[in-house]
């Protein structure tokens, strides 16, 4: 089931790039319950849109039904070289099927996840708490994203509840807003008892380094990079 959720993911990804070298991936009885001309170059067309809206997220869904036989796997290995060799590729996946879902860049051109998404997801990723957190993270991006008139929308949300069930969300809780107040306030409070600096240049000090603390909370990933070929 790994490697069959690798290859769903990959092919889906790349349906414009490989229909433009005439290699057809797309399993024939999914694509021609949508496909109106019998021609999988249909979807690329504007007209064909809505067709291939619908057969993408069926893939997508059927991808994801696999993610239970995943997990378990990932939980029986004990070595840690194997699990991160193993688990890396399938956060990437599902990451890979969250940009896909629903998202018409598929027919278009090339989707990608931001590289500095995918390096955070592989530092994070050297435990089982940590697959299960990103697991859940992208499982419940999908769910959010889920056309209630899209043909498999109930296949799909189920799909995603199976997922959130099995992985739960393990992520630290961290206060923001208003914490980093308190932060700036310290700061500033040396140079108060200097007595005579500007009281505006104190001010802003403060708040440009409990701002700058706070962004750091926040983080910002550079752009994305190409994701890796498909394993044939």
């Amino acid at each position: 089931s790994m490697g069959l959720f690798l290859q769903k993911t990959n092919i889906i990804r790349d349906y414009l790039e490989d229909y433009v070298d005439k290699r057809a991936w797309w399993p024939q009885d999914v694509w021609q319950i949508y496909a109106k001309s019998g021609d999988l170059g249909e979807f690329a067309q504007p007209d064909g849109r809505p067709q291939a809206m619908a057969c993408l997220n069926h893939m997508v869904t059927d991808a994801l039904e696999l993610i239970p036989e995943c997990i378990k796997y990932l939980e029986r290995l004990n070595n840690d070289q194997v699990f991160r060799f193993c688990a890396i590729p399938q956060v990437m996946a599902i990451a890979t099927l969250d940009k896909c879902f629903n998202n018409g860049d598929v027919f278009t051109g090339v989707v990608k996840v931001r590289k500095g998404l995918a390096v955070k997801m592989i530092m994070e990723s050297g435990t089982m708490k940590g697959i299960e957190t990103w697991f859940n993270r992208f499982a419940m991006s999908i769910k959010a994203k889920i056309d209630p008139n899209d043909p498999s929308a109930a296949r799909t949300a189920a799909a995603c509840d199976v997922v959130c069930k099995l992985c739960a969300d393990n992520r630290p809780i961290v206060m923001r807003g208003p914490g980093f107040l308190p932060f700036a306030a310290l700061t500033a409070l040396p140079f108060a008892f200097l007595g005579k600096m500007n009281t505006k240049l104190v001010g802003g000090l403060a708040l440009y380094v409990g701002s700058y603390f706070f962004g750091s909370l926040l983080g910002q990933g550079p752009k994305p990079s190409k994701m890796p070929k498909k394993l044939m």
